[in-house]
């Protein structure tokens, strides 16, 4: 794979992932990457405490010496044609970091990174620097365009990026990015960008806000701008 400047990859992924969203039908927020990765045949969801007890080691040697990370990894088997999906659900991993590491090795699947490089992993010790760090500034785009993309949240009248945060289930940290990339100032709208905003249409009516009612800032919700058909009904516990 030769190396791409950031806007020509940019564009590629953004392309990517909501063809993405097209192909596995995905017309609701909050997007769930464990379903995904479960629903196809040659993909395989494994956590580091079962792979640690599979080749009796402890998990700090599968995220040391395996992965090399403290999130995860993607793993491919040329021979079966098998991906591997690893995943830290240690304690000291949060649910939102781990939904994003699932979507970000899901798009280190997708967008062809092992087959093209033909590697069995994505690590810094197995790839040139300079074309590690591309394979990783891909996969946090196609996440984040996946999880929380940017032209959907510019139809849903977002506020902040406490909303954000709130609908798409991701961290506080990567819903600021996702809302500065919202809030850009841009008229570019890839064409699947396009098809996305159509399938999504039903969902941008109507989206529940579940909470506690002692946490729900009423007053954030009950604006509705012009430029959105966003209906934001509210079920309080």
């Amino acid at each position: 794979m030769s190396l791409r400047n950031e806007s020509e990859a940019a564009l590629r992924v953004y392309y990517a992932a909501h063809k993405f969203l097209y192909d596995f039908g995905i017309r609701w927020l909050p997007v769930n990457p464990i379903d995904i990765i479960s629903s196809q045949p040659n993909w395989r969801l494994k956590y580091v405490h079962q792979l640690a007890y599979e080749i009796g080691k402890s998990t700090d040697y599968v995220c040391n010496h395996v992965m090399r990370s403290k999130d995860g990894l993607a793993m491919y088997d040329v021979a079966h044609d098998q991906y591997d999906i690893i995943l830290n659900a240690g304690d000291e991993i949060p649910q939102t970091r781990m939904l994003w590491t699932a979507t970000h090795e899901i798009g280190h699947i997708y967008l062809g990174h092992l087959k093209d490089n033909k590697v069995s992993s994505i690590t810094a010790d197995n790839l040139d620097y300079n074309l590690y760090n591309q394979l990783e500034f891909e996969a946090d785009i196609f996440a984040g365009e996946v999880l929380a993309s940017k032209w959907i949240m510019r139809h849903l009248d977002i506020v902040d990026e406490r909303d954000i945060a709130m609908i798409c289930g991701i961290s506080d940290d990567a819903a600021l990015n996702r809302y500065k990339k919202a809030t850009e100032d841009y008229s570019f709208e890839p064409a699947n960008a396009v098809f996305t905003l159509h399938n999504f249409g039903e969902y941008m009516k109507e989206v529940t806000i579940c909470r506690d009612r002692h946490d729900f800032e009423l007053g954030r919700f009950i604006s509705l701008s012009c430029y959105s058909k966003v209906v934001i009904g509210m079920c309080v516990l």
